[in-house]
């Protein structure tokens, strides 16, 4: 890797000696994941470019000076790189903190019309499994993978098995203590596989404790539901020393009409306003990217690769707004003793896990220094998701003004 990334302190030394590039004395930081030994060789002698983004499997960041021409080239892959960037203008480094990058991202495939049903069953297992493939063979050891009762994790469990039958496999799920617990159905799926272990941990209100926590890993960055099952999903991939894991986040943006169409303003998320892709890169990759980073965990995306994009963008009519296709897929896969107990209810946890039993969210919120009763409730889940994304929004805004700003001088 070209550059040595400091998560808490968000910085990258810049040198002649160690980042020029040969003769074009251009520097380059690259960020895909893991060691990208041949970058010097992508760059050198070539003229900055967008293309080099088709060069990246999964979410990068590239930064490339050419300082001959002093021309600077940020790009990221289309639904982001988990990353957000400032550039402080400093003899030396670049510091790497909040803000987000909406100009240079790379384009989604435009929309094709779809191939004959027979070529594209064909197409989409060989996509599969090599986006599949590309993800894991630098792997060593046993292969790590977040697992939940859905169809997203277990289409990549069943290919996992199928490219590496002889070698272990680790399964993690989470669940939360009331409501939807998907971990007893992924343990029970994970177990109609060989050398496949399984691991869980719960949502409970021992996880709202760790509220602060949570909010110094993300840096603020972001204040979503689900930053608490991913903060568990990380202490439990931390606990067994896991350090590179396969996720199947993204996939319902991946495979989604509206990603590769825009959207129309009454059709909007009256609370994001933002296209599929957005959501992707600014909410739903991130909050897992951000968390397993600050435990020291990379996370891979099989869904994010280009040529899974370009099967979204073939299939995108026929997935319509709930990943239809994708899922007719995935059940074609899958064995029927597993396909029959994949029933995933909307979201993996419930909200109330968080507080006692009897504990009513609304309570906490009227109390609250930035409680405003004049802000609308707007949620796809309902009362009950709209005042806990209310309160986690306002619960987060106290605690990074209490860790990261400055107080007022008397």
């Amino acid at each position: 890797m070209y550059g040595s990334y400091n998560y808490r302190k968000k910085t990258l030394n810049i040198t002649n000696e160690e980042y020029s590039c040969r003769e074009t004395a251009r520097f380059v930081f690259c960020y895909d994941g893991r060691e990208s030994a041949s970058a010097a060789e992508l760059f050198d002698g070539e003229e900055l470019s967008a293309d080099w983004a088709k060069a990246f499997i999964g979410p990068f960041l590239l930064i490339a000076y050419e300082k001959k021409t002093g021309k600077l080239l940020i790009t990221q892959h289309a639904f982001g790189s988990g990353r957000e960037l400032y550039l402080l203008n400093a003899p030396d480094r670049l510091l790497f903190d909040g803000g987000r990058l909406s100009e240079s991202i790379v384009e989604l495939p435009e929309s094709v019309e779809s191939a004959p049903t027979g070529k594209l069953q064909a197409e989409y297992y060989t996509t599969v499994a090599l986006s599949l493939y590309e993800e894991t063979k630098d792997i060593e050891g046993p292969i790590a993978q977040a697992l939940s009762s859905g169809y997203d994790s277990n289409c990549m469990l069943f290919m996992l098995d199928k490219l590496w039958p002889e070698r272990r496999k680790e399964t993690y799920s989470i669940g939360g203590v009331r409501g939807v617990d998907e971990t007893k159905v992924a343990e029970e799926i994970a177990k109609t596989y060989p050398n496949t272990e399984f691991a869980s941990a719960y949502v409970s209100q021992s996880t709202h404790d760790a509220f602060d926590e949570i909010v110094f890993r993300l840096e603020g960055s972001v204040a979503q539901i689900g930053i608490f099952l991913q903060y568990e999903l990380a202490r439990l991939l931390d606990s067994h020393s896991v350090k590179t894991v396969l996720v199947g986040e993204c996939a319902d943006q991946v495979f989604n009409i509206r990603t590769y169409k825009p959207i129309k303003s009454e059709d909007m998320f009256l609370y994001i306003r933002r296209n599929p892709r957005e959501c992707a890169a600014y909410f739903i990759l991130k909050k897992n990217r951000l968390m397993l980073s600050s435990f020291g965990i990379e996370a891979r995306y099989p869904f994010l690769s280009q040529s899974m994009l370009e099967l979204g963008a073939k299939t995108c009519e026929l997935n319509k707004h709930k990943k239809r296709y994708h899922i007719e897929q995935c059940m074609r896969m899958l064995p029927s003793e597993i396909s029959e107990r994949i029933g995933k209810q909307g979201g993996a946890t419930d909200p109330s896990t968080l507080f006692a039993n009897d504990e009513r969210i609304y309570d906490r919120i009227i109390k609250m220094k930035y409680y405003s009763p004049k802000h609308c409730l707007a949620s796809a889940g309902g009362l009950e998701e709209s005042l806990m994304q209310y309160y986690v929004s306002l619960k987060s805004v106290e605690s990074f003004e209490k860790q990261f700003c400055d107080k007022p001088s008397m």
